[in-house]
């Protein structure tokens, strides 16, 4: 059997100034067999994981 997965994802950036960059992003992952956990790991595994992350970027 194959490993089998596909993700996607969506992120927005803004440019606070010349130095400073924010970026806000989507993610989702998908998968044809439940191999993802749960933060609680008593319930069974799920076959999607989504998630938005944030950062910050500085440069000099």
């Amino acid at each position: 059997q194959r490993f089998q997965i596909w993700g996607a994802s969506v992120n927005f950036d803004y440019l606070i100034n010349k130095n400073l960059m924010w970026r806000l992003e989507f993610r989702n992952l998908q998968s044809k067999d439940p191999i993802f956990q749960k933060i609680d790991q008593s319930h069974p595994n799920v076959k999607n994981n989504f998630f938005i992350t944030t950062m910050l970027a500085a440069w000099f």
